[in-house]
Protein backbone atom coordinates (compact mmCIF):
# COMPACT_ATOMS: atom_id res chain seq x y z
CA UNK A 1 0.00 0.00 0.00
CA UNK A 2 1.17 3.56 -0.80
CA UNK A 3 0.49 6.49 1.37
CA UNK A 4 0.90 9.95 0.55
CA UNK A 5 1.36 12.60 2.45
CA UNK A 6 0.37 16.46 3.08
CA UNK A 7 2.33 18.61 5.03
CA UNK A 8 0.57 21.72 5.74
CA UNK A 9 3.28 24.64 6.19
CA UNK A 10 3.15 27.82 8.07
CA UNK A 11 6.58 29.25 7.69
CA UNK A 12 9.21 29.59 4.95
CA UNK A 13 10.34 26.72 3.33
CA UNK A 14 13.74 25.96 1.58
CA UNK A 15 15.33 22.70 -0.12
CA UNK A 16 16.98 21.97 -3.28
CA UNK A 17 13.62 20.94 -4.48
CA UNK A 18 11.30 22.76 -4.49
CA UNK A 19 10.24 26.33 -4.98
CA UNK A 20 9.90 28.98 -1.47
CA UNK A 21 6.71 29.69 -0.50
CA UNK A 22 4.82 31.33 2.26
CA UNK A 23 2.17 31.16 4.44
CA UNK A 24 -0.29 28.05 4.45
CA UNK A 25 -0.37 25.52 1.53
CA UNK A 26 -0.69 21.58 0.58
CA UNK A 27 2.39 19.91 -0.39
CA UNK A 28 2.46 16.73 -2.33
CA UNK A 29 5.73 15.85 -3.33
CA UNK A 30 7.18 13.57 -5.64
CA UNK A 31 8.06 9.86 -4.77
CA UNK A 32 9.31 6.77 -6.96
CA UNK A 33 8.12 3.69 -5.79
CA UNK A 34 9.22 0.32 -7.17
CA UNK A 35 7.02 -2.83 -6.68
CA UNK A 36 6.48 -6.48 -7.62
CA UNK A 37 3.94 -7.98 -9.38
CA UNK A 38 4.00 -11.60 -10.48
CA UNK A 39 8.12 -11.53 -9.79
CA UNK A 40 8.63 -8.36 -11.62
CA UNK A 41 9.84 -4.94 -10.95
CA UNK A 42 7.05 -2.31 -11.21
CA UNK A 43 8.14 1.64 -11.18
CA UNK A 44 5.63 4.36 -10.56
CA UNK A 45 6.10 8.32 -10.27
CA UNK A 46 4.16 10.43 -8.69
CA UNK A 47 3.77 14.21 -9.27
CA UNK A 48 4.06 17.06 -6.59
CA UNK A 49 1.00 19.14 -6.64
CA UNK A 50 1.41 22.41 -4.67
CA UNK A 51 -1.33 24.96 -3.25
CA UNK A 52 -0.40 28.50 -2.22
CA UNK A 53 -2.54 31.16 -0.87
CA UNK A 54 -2.29 34.93 -2.76
CA UNK A 55 -0.65 37.21 -0.99
CA UNK A 56 -2.18 39.33 2.00
CA UNK A 57 -2.52 42.86 1.58
CA UNK A 58 -3.75 45.71 3.81
CA UNK A 59 -3.93 49.67 2.89
CA UNK A 60 -3.70 52.73 5.40
CA UNK A 61 -3.53 55.92 4.07
CA UNK A 62 -2.20 59.03 6.32
CA UNK A 63 -6.01 60.68 5.09
CA UNK A 64 -8.31 59.78 2.38
CA UNK A 65 -8.55 63.50 1.59
CA UNK A 66 -5.30 65.54 -0.73
CA UNK A 67 -5.44 68.98 -1.74
CA UNK A 68 -4.43 69.87 -5.62
CA UNK A 69 -0.89 70.33 -5.21
CA UNK A 70 -0.36 68.49 -2.09
CA UNK A 71 0.94 64.91 -1.45
CA UNK A 72 -0.52 62.04 0.96
CA UNK A 73 0.85 58.41 1.24
CA UNK A 74 -1.34 55.24 0.96
CA UNK A 75 0.67 52.88 2.75
CA UNK A 76 0.31 48.77 1.58
CA UNK A 77 1.54 46.12 4.39
CA UNK A 78 1.76 43.01 2.94
CA UNK A 79 3.33 39.22 3.68
CA UNK A 80 5.64 37.82 2.55
CA UNK A 81 6.73 41.16 3.09
CA UNK A 82 9.09 40.59 -0.03
CA UNK A 83 6.24 40.78 -2.05
CA UNK A 84 6.32 43.60 -4.61
CA UNK A 85 2.91 45.77 -4.29
CA UNK A 86 2.20 48.37 -7.34
CA UNK A 87 0.18 51.39 -7.08
CA UNK A 88 -2.09 52.98 -9.93
CA UNK A 89 -4.94 55.82 -10.03
CA UNK A 90 -8.50 55.16 -11.17
CA UNK A 91 -7.94 59.26 -13.02
CA UNK A 92 -4.61 60.40 -13.34
CA UNK A 93 -6.33 63.37 -13.94
CA UNK A 94 -7.41 64.15 -10.52
CA UNK A 95 -4.53 62.53 -8.77
CA UNK A 96 -1.32 60.69 -9.57
CA UNK A 97 0.27 58.08 -7.58
CA UNK A 98 4.41 56.94 -7.64
CA UNK A 99 3.77 52.90 -8.36
CA UNK A 100 6.51 52.06 -5.93
CA UNK A 101 6.03 54.21 -2.91
CA UNK A 102 2.30 54.65 -3.14
CA UNK A 103 2.76 58.60 -2.91
CA UNK A 104 -0.61 60.65 -3.96
CA UNK A 105 -0.36 64.21 -5.14
CA UNK A 106 -3.41 66.11 -6.29
CA UNK A 107 -4.21 67.16 -9.56
CA UNK A 108 -7.98 68.62 -9.62
CA UNK A 109 -10.76 68.06 -7.45
CA UNK A 110 -12.73 65.10 -7.98
CA UNK A 111 -12.60 61.72 -6.13
CA UNK A 112 -10.16 59.00 -7.29
CA UNK A 113 -9.50 55.49 -6.34
CA UNK A 114 -5.95 54.38 -5.07
CA UNK A 115 -5.47 50.62 -6.40
CA UNK A 116 -2.74 48.55 -4.61
CA UNK A 117 -1.37 45.11 -6.49
CA UNK A 118 0.52 42.65 -4.91
CA UNK A 119 0.44 38.92 -6.91
CA UNK A 120 -3.28 37.95 -7.64
CA UNK A 121 -4.39 40.03 -4.54
CA UNK A 122 -5.55 43.85 -4.76
CA UNK A 123 -6.93 46.33 -2.60
CA UNK A 124 -8.21 50.17 -2.94
CA UNK A 125 -8.21 53.05 -0.87
CA UNK A 126 -10.94 56.22 -2.45
CA UNK A 127 -9.67 59.47 -2.05
CA UNK A 128 -10.87 63.07 -2.56
CA UNK A 129 -9.11 65.71 -3.99
CA UNK A 130 -10.01 68.61 -2.96
CA UNK A 131 -9.33 72.34 -4.38
CA UNK A 132 -8.25 73.50 -0.55
CA UNK A 133 -7.76 71.77 3.23
CA UNK A 134 -8.02 74.20 6.16
CA UNK A 135 -4.88 72.30 8.18
CA UNK A 136 -5.02 74.64 11.63
CA UNK A 137 -5.85 78.35 12.52
CA UNK A 138 -3.70 80.00 15.22
CA UNK A 139 -4.66 84.20 16.74
CA UNK A 140 -1.63 86.26 15.77
CA UNK A 141 -3.48 89.92 16.77
CA UNK A 142 -7.57 90.78 17.37
CA UNK A 143 -7.47 91.52 13.78
CA UNK A 144 -5.40 88.92 12.12
CA UNK A 145 -5.19 85.44 11.65
CA UNK A 146 -2.59 82.35 10.39
CA UNK A 147 -4.00 79.76 8.83
CA UNK A 148 -2.41 76.74 7.86
CA UNK A 149 -3.98 75.51 4.18
CA UNK A 150 -2.46 72.94 1.83
CA UNK A 151 -3.48 73.35 -2.31
CA UNK A 152 -3.71 76.11 -4.32
CA UNK A 153 -3.30 79.01 -1.79
CA UNK A 154 -2.37 81.55 -4.42
CA UNK A 155 -6.22 80.98 -5.69
CA UNK A 156 -7.85 81.92 -2.35
CA UNK A 157 -10.25 84.80 -2.01
CA UNK A 158 -11.79 86.85 1.16
CA UNK A 159 -15.15 85.12 0.58
CA UNK A 160 -13.45 81.98 1.03
CA UNK A 161 -13.49 81.97 4.79
CA UNK A 162 -16.19 82.35 7.00
CA UNK A 163 -15.30 83.51 10.16
CA UNK A 164 -18.46 83.47 12.84
CA UNK A 165 -18.36 84.66 16.81
CA UNK A 166 -19.93 81.38 18.43
CA UNK A 167 -21.50 83.48 21.09
CA UNK A 168 -23.14 86.25 19.07
CA UNK A 169 -23.37 84.17 15.84
CA UNK A 170 -21.90 87.14 14.17
CA UNK A 171 -19.91 86.91 11.27
CA UNK A 172 -16.69 88.60 10.97
CA UNK A 173 -15.88 89.78 7.20
CA UNK A 174 -12.28 89.26 6.21
CA UNK A 175 -10.58 92.57 4.80
CA UNK A 176 -7.64 90.64 2.93
CA UNK A 177 -5.71 87.19 2.33
CA UNK A 178 -2.62 86.87 2.01
CA UNK A 179 0.13 83.97 1.09
CA UNK A 180 3.38 83.60 2.73
CA UNK A 181 5.74 83.97 -0.16
CA UNK A 182 8.21 81.62 1.44
CA UNK A 183 5.74 79.01 2.75
CA UNK A 184 2.61 78.85 0.01
CA UNK A 185 0.55 76.96 3.34
CA UNK A 186 0.91 79.83 5.47
CA UNK A 187 -2.20 82.14 4.65
CA UNK A 188 -2.68 85.22 6.91
CA UNK A 189 -6.19 87.01 7.06
CA UNK A 190 -6.79 90.29 8.32
CA UNK A 191 -10.83 90.72 9.28
CA UNK A 192 -12.33 94.56 9.17
CA UNK A 193 -13.23 94.70 12.94
CA UNK A 194 -11.52 93.64 15.98
CA UNK A 195 -12.74 89.87 17.00
CA UNK A 196 -13.27 90.09 20.75
CA UNK A 197 -11.37 88.66 24.06
CA UNK A 198 -12.60 85.41 25.15
CA UNK A 199 -15.04 84.86 22.81
CA UNK A 200 -15.08 81.79 20.40
CA UNK A 201 -14.38 81.79 16.71
CA UNK A 202 -14.78 79.25 13.71
CA UNK A 203 -12.59 79.65 10.71
CA UNK A 204 -14.55 77.50 8.09
CA UNK A 205 -12.66 76.60 4.57
CA UNK A 206 -14.83 74.72 2.16
CA UNK A 207 -15.93 71.99 4.43
CA UNK A 208 -13.59 72.28 7.53
CA UNK A 209 -14.33 74.22 10.36
CA UNK A 210 -11.48 75.16 13.15
CA UNK A 211 -12.04 77.05 16.70
CA UNK A 212 -10.10 79.05 18.36
CA UNK A 213 -10.49 81.24 21.26
CA UNK A 214 -9.57 84.81 20.83
CA UNK A 215 -7.20 86.96 23.51
CA UNK A 216 -6.71 90.28 23.05
CA UNK A 217 -2.73 89.64 25.54
CA UNK A 218 -3.98 91.83 28.38
CA UNK A 219 -4.54 90.08 31.90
Amino acid sequence: MLLIQHYYVTQFIKNPYFITFWRLFKLVYSVKVTGKKSGKAVKKTLKATITVKNPSLTLTATSTEVAVGAKETVKATVKPASTKVTFSSSDDTIATVDAATGEVTGVKAGDVTITAKAGKTTKTVKMAVKDFILKDVKQATTTKLTATVTGNTAALKTSDFVITNTYSKANVAVKSVSVDKNDSTQVTLETYVTMADGKDYTITLADVTKTITVTDGKI
